[in-house]
């Protein structure tokens, strides 16, 4: 493996190693498009937070980490996310990540 391919690894699971992060590109697997209320109402929803401080998380944190890293393109006057083709590109192993979760959770307690 070539040094970029690691570092691009990295990137992709430290992305993936924030469950909000996660739950984010979970919902858009469904839909390539939403808005941060949308969104944040799913967050809340999966791991319990309070919804107003998720799409605060949202909004000044994950999706503009998302934005920055090429996988959605954010908005934040109207609070659109819409997948990029680097999302798409990266479909499959994001949905391998939703499948090693039950019930929202992560398996890692399992192994």
């Amino acid at each position: 493996m070539e040094r970029s391919e690691g570092l691009f690894l990295d990137t992709l699971y430290g992305l993936l190693s924030n469950s909000q992060r996660r739950y984010v590109l979970y919902h858009l697997l469904e839909s390539d498009r939403s808005t941060v209320e949308e969104l944040a109402r799913d967050v809340a929803k999966r791991d319990g937070s309070d919804e107003r401080e998720v799409a605060i998380s949202l909004t000044h944190s994950h999706l503009p980490r998302l934005a920055d890293h090429g996988l959605v393109e954010y908005d934040g006057e109207s609070g659109h996310v819409t997948v990029t083709e680097s999302f798409e590109t990266l479909r499959r192993t994001i949905e391998q990540s939703k499948g090693l979760e039950v019930d929202g959770q992560p398996m890692s307690n399992r192994w």
